[in-house]
C-alpha cells in the first residue's frame, strides 16, 4: 500500500518510498528486525512530538530584541514619546547615540520599569538606585 506524503519535506518522502520500494527484496528472517528498527523510529517521532508540544517556540521577549530607538520603545511600551526622552535625557534608562537616533536596550527599560512597579511610583519618577 503506497501512502501519499504531501505535507513531508521532500528528504523525508523520499526516504519513506526508497524504503516501501526495497521491502519486497527483504528476506522473511530479516523481517523482524525490520518492524524493530521501524518501532525504535516511531519511538523517536513522537519523543520528538511530544517534545515539541511541551516546549513550542516561542517569539523572542522584549528584552531579548535588539536597541529600540526612542519613539520604537515609546510604541512598544505605549508610554509617551515626552516621557521616553525625558527617562534617556535624565539617566533614568541608559541610551546611547546611533546616528541621528537615541537608541535603547529594552532591557534597562524593563528594569526601570519593574523597580517603577516595585517601588510603587510613576513611570518617570526619577529612582533612587
Amino acid at each position: 500500500m503506497r501512502v501519499a506524503l504531501p505535507d513531508h519535506p521532500e528528504p523525508v518522502a523520499a526516504s519513506l518510498a526508497a524504503f516501501e520500494a526495497a521491502l519486497p527484496e527483504v528476506p522473511p528472517a530479516e523481517v523482524p528486525a525490520v518492524i524493530g528498527e521501524l518501532e525504535r523510529l516511531k519511538a523517536t517521532c513522537w519523543a520528538r512530538l511530544s517534545a515539541a508540544q511541551q516546549h513550542p517556540a516561542v517569539e523572542p521577549r522584549q528584552s531579548e530584541q535588539g536597541p529600540l530607538t526612542q519613539d520604537e520603545a515609546a510604541q512598544l511600551y505605549r508610554i509617551p514619546l515626552r516621557k521616553v526622552r525625558f527617562l534617556t535625557r535624565t539617566g533614568c534608562v541608559p541610551s546611547y547615540q546611533q546616528g541621528r537616533n537615541r537608541m535603547i536596550r529594552p532591557v534597562d527599560l524593563d528594569r526601570y520599569l519593574t523597580r517603577c512597579r516595585d517601588q510603587g511610583v510613576k513611570v518617570g519618577t526619577i529612582l533612587d538606585v
